[in-house]
């Protein structure tokens, strides 16, 4: 039992992870505290946000859209729907008002009325054994 564990301590000894050298701790240290003095970089969106051309710009735009909406003046469809164009409107007239459905009717099976349609038997071909000839 001795023999074994005198056996593991000599093939593990080695495993032992060095020490760190001395002076490293001192150089992590000013790294450290230089990462902490340098000024952190402006993402993307506070650039944007503080930069007064691209502001100027946002809002130019934002008013030349207020400005189309108020003055271009709306078509209105044949149905009266304010805001779709005339060309639009018969598409959308004749999506939008679909026929009522009748609950009393089954679907048509073939083209053909369910009424006239009348079941009839199916006739199967006999499968044989054709002999080897």
């Amino acid at each position: 039992m001795n023999d074994d564990r005198e056996t593991l301590a000599r093939l593990l000894g080695g495993l032992v992870p060095p020490e760190p050298p001395g002076e490293l701790h001192g150089e992590v240290m000013r790294a450290a505290s230089a990462a902490l003095a340098r000024e952190a970089p402006r993402d993307l969106w506070t650039r944007i946000w503080e930069s007064r051309s691209l502001r100027v710009a946002w809002a130019t735009g934002v008013l030349l859209l207020l400005l189309a909406n108020a003055l271009v003046p709306r078509a209105t469809s044949p149905s009266g729907m304010r805001g779709t164009a005339p060309a639009a409107g018969d598409e959308l007239d004749s999506i939008a008002h679909l026929p009522r459905i009748d609950l009393d009717t089954l679907p048509a099976i073939g083209g053909a009325a369910p009424s006239a349609v009348e079941p009839r038997p199916v006739q199967l071909p006999l499968k044989t054994k054709e002999s080897p000839s």
